[in-house]
């Protein structure tokens, strides 16, 4: 609860100094320290439990765990962030205090025991999304990215809304715990089509959040079209914290509904890795690549709620982890290339080697990572959720993962081909330069990668 009130005074304090010409940089460096604060605080109430408003909001370590992993990869994100805010001047106090206000809904909903908590949740977290897609105002791809988000997240929100209403009118609760004790008592609401309903409503109303097929059809082209800073928040934070609380949902307050929803989410996991990896192999726009990428991880992590409970939330933290950080260095350089080309296309990636290694080597290790190749986080990542799939006696989608992972080597190695092997046919790329923190902070991230490739179980068994 202090990291919430930490945060939020943090967004209003860079909400109000927008209106004065305060230095940019200052502010940053407040909100750092106010973000550091609130995990340390977090950090400090390890295997504590605590709930707050009449039982709504549940810290345990769970939560702690989630909540500060978003924390700190927002904090890269805003320390990478420097490309965007070098070109645009404006209203950039204003967009960290956006930022913000989205973090503390995060944290909000991977910690929520109401359902009620859950909706005002994802609205905070939301809402600022919806206005930072479209803060390019002289673009229209980023106006159209900002619509688009805003009607596809109404739309699944009410359906997330009429999901959680049938399943009050089932349990007569929105507490997670008296709704499963409510199912555990009355096995009649295992067939009951109000139960059910509200379910499937709610697993639909997810499934867009969280971008998982067929219901996401939104997310490329609002990840291309918003800025590429923002592309790199809502495919990182945004989604683990989605799944985060997808998970937490189905298992505290539906595991012993289990036999109805397991069956319809495997489903759900196989088409959505082969929609992603496969419509990823026609793109010829890194961000667009990204962007299906990012449809097939989310696949992947929606193995995880089929596999043995006991270990499956470490395994979402890690997979969380090992996937946002290799994202965010991808986007790091995207921004970096994109402010000299103008472009996003894998051809603008043509002899990036030639002109900068180091930017050539971070993003060819993000895509490494991405692919699930040994010696990074991504290998590991994958190898938890595909050995505790098998396991759990799925093998058939677990081959369906293995196919695609395999195609996902095609597509990522498509950038590396063109970093290290084409030519800069408008030797643009040896005009690219990033400051120091910049290359500080990828070379951290990187690190991080290598890390987590060579030691996993400083994560894996982290609660």
């Amino acid at each position: 609860m202090t990291t919430i009130i930490i945060l939020s005074l943090a967004g209003l304090f860079s909400m109000i100094v927008g209106l004065f010409k305060v230095n940019e940089k200052l502010v940053l460096g407040l909100l750092i320290v106010a973000l550091l604060a609130g995990a340390g605080v977090l950090f400090s109430d390890w295997d504590s439990k605590y709930t707050y408003f009449n039982d709504m909001v549940y810290f345990d370590n769970y939560a702690i765990a989630f909540s500060i992993a978003l924390i700190l990869v927002t904090l890269i994100i805003f320390l990478l962030s420097e490309i965007h805010f070098q070109q645009v001047k404006e209203y950039v106090t204003e967009q960290y205090a956006l930022v913000i206000f989205s973090l503390i809904g995060m944290i909000i909903i991977v910690s929520f025991d109401h359902l009620a908590m859950l909706f005002v949740g994802i609205e905070i977290m939301s809402i600022p999304l919806y206005i930072l897609a479209g803060s390019n105002k002289k673009e229209l791809a980023s106006n159209e990215a900002s619509l688009k988000y805003f009607l596809m997240g109404s739309f699944a929100t009410g359906l997330l809304l009429m999901g959680i209403t049938l399943i009050y009118g089932a349990t007569d609760s929105f507490h997670l715990e008296k709704i499963a004790s409510s199912i555990v008592s009355n096995k009649d609401l295992v067939k009951d089509p109000v139960m059910i309903g509200g379910l499937l409503l709610v697993l639909i109303g997810l499934g867009f959040k969280v971008s998982a097929a067929p219901f996401h059809f939104w997310a490329p082209d609002v990840y291309q079209g918003s800025p590429t800073w923002v592309t790199s928040f809502m495919s990182t934070a945004v989604k683990v914290a989605g799944f985060a609380a997808f998970f937490r949902l189905f298992h505290v307050c539906f595991m012993p509904l289990s036999e109805v929803w397991i069956g319809i989410v495997s489903v759900l996991a196989a088409i959505t890795i082969t929609i992603g990896g496969v419509s990823a192999v026609f793109q010829t726009s890194l961000k667009r690549i990204l962007a299906y990428s990012s449809i097939s991880h989310a696949g992947y992590m929606l193995i995880v709620f089929i596999i043995n409970p006991e270990n499956a939330g470490n395994v979402l933290l890690f997979y969380g982890i090992a996937y946002s950080i290799a994202s965010i260095v991808a986007f790091a350089v995207i921004g970096a290339v994109e402010k000299i080309t103008g472009s996003d296309s894998i051809d603008s990636f043509n002899g990036l080697a030639k002109s900068n290694l180091s930017l050539a080597f971070f993003i060819t290790l993000s895509m490494i990572s991405l692919a699930g190749i040994p010696l990074t986080g991504g290998f590991f990542a994958k190898f938890y959720i595909l050995s505790s799939g098998i396991e759990a006696g799925y093998l058939w989608l677990i081959l369906i993962a293995i196919v695609n992972a395999i195609i996902g080597i095609y597509y990522y190695f498509k950038v590396v081909i063109a970093v290290f092997f084409k030519e800069d046919a408008k030797d643009l790329l040896s005009t690219v330069t990033v400051s120091r923190l910049f290359y500080s902070i990828l070379i951290i991230c990187s690190i991080i990668t290598l890390q987590l490739g060579l030691f996993p179980d400083l994560i894996y068994y982290l609660f």
